[in-house]
């Protein structure tokens, strides 16, 4: 009678096991990349000043929303030094009216090489809601953030312009 038990048990976990796999949104692209939290984790920031964070100049692949009140370009800034945008990520961020009240972090991006003025029209295209999930490869650039009374080594990302794809792309 314990055999017949045992075996259903382990029949019903691995139907189980089955469906979860079959009904998980999780696409394969989504598994390549880590939202801002993990990178924060692999980065094991904040950094001491003047060091050198265990993550600068390596190439990463994160996702995160594209926060659409924080895109930064020279055409509608023209006394912006360099053009930049705001991804960010946190729980069911999706899922209210103001995002901004709940996102906990967030990440600066740097287009340095492609066509920049592209990837910025595309970027405005996308503003507004719902938000739009953005899968980013780049490299990890650290700097120096002089805070009140202390000084730590946080990190943005620079980038090339084609390497930034909106979910369904």
């Amino acid at each position: 009678m314990f055999k017949k038990f045992l075996y259903n048990f382990i029949y019903l976990k691995f139907i189980f096991l089955i469906f979860l796999l079959l009904t998980s949104k999780v696409s394969g692209k989504d598994k390549n990349y880590m939202t801002i939290k993990e990178l924060e984790a692999f980065c094991n920031s904040s950094g001491i000043c003047n060091g050198k964070l265990c993550c600068e100049g390596k190439e990463v692949n994160v996702k995160g929303y594209l926060d659409f009140i924080n895109i930064f370009h020279s055409k509608t800034y023209p006394n912006v030094l360099y053009p930049k945008f705001r991804i960010f990520d946190g729980p069911n961020i999706t899922k209210v009216k103001n995002p901004w009240s709940i996102y906990t972090e967030s990440l600066e991006i740097y287009p340095i090489e492609g066509d920049i003025e592209r990837l910025f029209e595309r970027l405005i295209g996308k503003r507004g809601f719902p938000l739009k999930l953005v899968y980013i490869k780049g490299v990890v650039r650290g700097f120096d953030a002089h805070m009140e009374k202390k000084t730590l080594r946080l990190f943005n990302l620079v980038i090339k312009a084609e390497d930034v794809f909106f979910d369904g792309e």
